[in-house]
């Protein structure tokens, strides 16, 4: 067998692996996110239910009706999702008498409080609860910086398509009616009413603001993709390397801040550059060699693989 056909072999079953392996990080996560959701659905139901009861005439025994309610959500989503309901140092008994789940009962107590008869029972299971409140709320704030981002790519790029518009006063008219249609689509990038006017000031000062947030956008989703809700891998090759292309561009972007010559490169650009590189590998591991991730080392540059990485996934934008 010649050198070529062994090399197109080992391409071809290392290429079914990653794919074998994509689609169960991507079943994974599916299934992750739907124990997430379902979970928090659990929670802000009995939310409801307690804001209902504080409502109710004194009299009852809310604390044992509150405490029990706590302890059935803990329970039910540990049946499915333990991971969501473990805190450290944290340990909920698998039974307690109706004296520990009633505490001390006053028919006569201001029930209005909710905190009346609060233990170290209560304090426990609002913790865990509350981790599950705070999970929900970093999956969704990941949500809306996903889509956040791309309203913010197709701005700049919007913007940046202005700039073979002609001439000076071709080039800013251009940029007046990108910003104006910008406004239109997407009034919460920049703050403003859609048709506002836009002066010569206003212009640079909109578009840096454009140009930055997607910037901080972008520095969100290298950093803070942090869990398995955030992963994109298993995703198809248009959405891995479209996201892949858009990191490569803002590692370029750094390297050129601290490059006035081909041949100097600032030391904290470099570790951003390899920062990207290694980013990417998480999610498109098809794109970035285990050997492409041997910096930042004195000397090796991530230029050559940025160029590289841009090359081959403009195909998607």
């Amino acid at each position: 067998m010649r050198f070529d056909e062994v090399l197109g072999l080992v391409q071809f079953h290392y290429g079914c692996s990653l794919r074998a392996i994509d689609a169960e990080l991507k079943d994974e996560r599916d299934a992750a996110i739907d124990r997430l959701l379902r979970a928090s659905a659990i929670v802000k139901a009995a939310d409801a239910q307690r804001r209902e009861w504080r409502g109710q005439r004194h009299g009852e025994n809310r604390i044992g009706r509150r405490r029990r309610l706590k302890l059935a959500v803990y329970r039910q989503i540990k049946e499915f999702a333990p991971g969501l309901v473990t805190v450290p140092s944290i340990v909920v008994a698998d039974w307690y008498t109706a004296a520990e789940l009633d505490g001390h009962y006053d028919a006569d107590a201001d029930f209005d409080d909710e905190y009346d008869g609060y233990n170290n029972l209560d304090f426990d299971l609002d913790l865990i609860l509350d981790a599950v409140r705070e999970e929900h709320g970093r999956y969704g704030y990941f949500q809306w910086q996903d889509r956040r981002g791309l309203k913010l790519y197709h701005a700049r790029t919007l913007l940046e398509a202005c700039e073979v518009a002609g001439t000076e006063a071709d080039i800013y008219e251009a940029r007046i009616i990108a910003l104006r249609q910008i406004k239109e689509v997407t009034p919460e990038i920049e703050g403003g009413e859609p048709g506002f006017a836009i002066g010569r000031d206003q212009l640079e000062w909109i578009m840096s603001i454009i140009y930055s947030e997607y910037d901080d956008n972008l520095r969100w989703r290298l950093f803070d993709r942090d869990s398995l809700y955030k992963s994109i891998r298993g995703e198809s090759a248009k959405v891995r390397h479209f996201e892949a292309y858009q990191l490569a561009l803002y590692g370029q972007r750094m390297l050129n801040e601290d490059r006035p010559d081909r041949y100097r490169v600032d030391v904290m650009s470099t570790h951003h550059g390899w920062d990207v590189i290694e980013g990417i590998r998480q999610f498109a591991p098809d794109l970035v060699t285990v050997d492409d991730c041997k910096g930042p080392r004195h000397g090796i540059s991530p230029w050559p693989i940025i160029q590289r990485l841009i090359g081959a996934t403009a195909w998607t934008k």
